[in-house]
């Protein structure tokens, strides 16, 4: 009896008649208060209907039960409330970066409605703080009396890099996002900041060289020039530029044992400005022999390469096809995940432009790709660009995906992967919060007592 009636609950689910199953479900709950999918729908009609407390108490219930613990209840559980959280959603969390031993993390947070637009959002500014990957304490490392992004750890943990708009650069009367950013360094031993790029540069991009010693950015050398790319030596603040001031080149990277370079450059006309409608190459540079390697020509739109950690792949994104059917193909198109094999000197798709993909991480063992992107258990379903979004997991050699965070409820940003263990942080919202900074595990569960822990932290 129990079976038909479960059946009937879900066929109204699916309807989307959510008062009428919600009242079916309690009424279920108060006869078979013995079954774990019962709970998990139930709580699952009352987040949509936006009773929270509700919900969280029906699953307070749910995992008193002796027999509930269960890989298909977990994984619901989780798409209700979300993996760990590591920083509250009542604030606006975005770019959180690793330290190199994996414990602790750097993140953005904007707590004040800085612009007095009424809203905290990606517009106002954000303090840079640092958490560790229990949460067990949070120190705010740059205030947010200024607009801060891009935070950066350096190898051995002892710096972060970062920039910071401090001045009108714009002349419009307010210091925020559009005026241009200065690169700073801080110390965390000593607690001493410095500015070691000025604003008049527009330095972007930042990264630290895998001994810590340098810096690599792209900058404007002068107002009218193309954007090029640029290392500092931090011991002698000399700059000097790295690759062709002829073309537009953006996003820097240096490979982890520090011999090359992996940037994008816009190249497919001699005068070009690089922009979202504009195709775009990647490019390597070997920084011993200083020569110049083609990986990925200007044929189409790509960009966000990112080296695998034995140096030996480079991964990156690329529009290749109208996938909207707006009649061009731009920044409102799909990427398709891309693999090149440098020692083959081979590219391969490894997931498709079906799907909105973005953020791409190597896992620390180079056997996995991680990244931001609308469901792969779906393909026949409709996936809109503004959707929420979750986090996948691809395998490099069979290019099998699994789901590690849902997108159901939740909108998931900025996926940065540990470098040390198969774990993932993100910043995260659901209807009516701001962005919290979440872990989660890319293969394992959270344990009874971590679910438990979720449960009473989330909702």
């Amino acid at each position: 009896m129990f079976i038909i009636k479960f059946k009937k609950l879900i066929d109204l689910i699916k309807k989307d008649k959510l008062e009428e199953s919600y009242k079916f479900a309690i009424e279920l709950l108060n006869n078979y208060s013995d079954k774990p999918e019962l709970y998990v729908k139930a709580a699952k009609i009352c987040f949509e209907l936006n009773k929270f407390t509700e919900a969280k108490k029906i699953l307070t219930k749910l995992v008193m039960l002796k027999s509930w613990y269960k890989k298909n209840i977990v994984r619901e559980i989780l798409e209700i409330t979300n993996w760990k959280l590591l920083y509250p959603n009542k604030y606006f969390c975005k770019e959180p970066k690793f330290s190199s031993d994996g414990e602790k993390i750097v993140f953005v947070c904007a707590k004040r409605d800085t612009n007095n637009d009424g809203i905290i959002n990606n517009y106002d500014c954000g303090g840079i703080y640092i958490t560790d990957r229990n949460a067990s304490k949070v120190e705010c490392v740059v205030e947010d009396k200024y607009y801060n992004s891009s935070p950066f750890f350096s190898p051995d943990n002892r710096y972060i890099c970062y920039l910071s708009a401090r001045e009108d650069t714009n002349k419009d009367g307010i210091i925020d996002y559009r005026d241009r950013f200065g690169l700073y360094i801080f110390d965390l031993e000593k607690g001493k900041e410095r500015l070691i790029v000025d604003n008049i540069y527009s330095p972007k991009h930042p990264m630290f060289s895998c001994d810590g010693e340098k810096i690599v950015f792209s900058c404007w050398e002068t107002l009218s020039s193309k954007s090029s790319i640029y290392e500092i030596d931090l011991k002698t603040h000399s700059i000097k530029n790295l690759v062709s001031k002829n073309y537009e080149s953006i996003f820097p990277r240096y490979s982890y044992d520090g011999r090359y370079l992996l940037y994008v450059s816009f190249r497919d006309k001699d005068d070009i400005i690089g922009g979202p409608l504009h195709n775009s190459g990647i490019y390597l540079k070997d920084l011993i022999k200083a020569e110049e390697i083609e990986v990925v020509p200007c044929n189409y739109i790509n960009s966000f390469p990112v080296f695998s950690h034995d140096n030996k792949k480079i991964a990156f994104l690329s529009k290749r096809r109208d996938t909207n059917n707006d009649g061009v193909i731009n920044s409102l198109d799909n990427d398709g995940v891309y693999i090149f094999d440098l020692e083959k000197n081979k590219e391969y798709c490894i997931h498709s432009d079906k799907y909105y993909n973005k953020f791409l991480n190597f896992t620390f063992d180079d056997k996995y790709m991680v990244f931001l992107s609308t469901s792969a258990e779906h393909k026949d379903a409709k996936r809109e660009y503004f959707k929420y979004k979750g986090i996948y997991i691809c395998n490099i050699n069979n290019c099998k995906v699994k789901q590690v965070v849902s997108e159901k409820y939740y909108g998931c940003n900025c996926p940065e992967v540990s470098l040390k263990r198969y774990e993932v942080i993100y910043t995260s919202f659901r209807k009516d919060t701001l962005r919290g900074l979440y872990i989660a595990q890319l293969f394992e569960l959270p344990t009874r007592d971590e679910i438990v822990n979720i449960i009473n932290e989330n909702l």
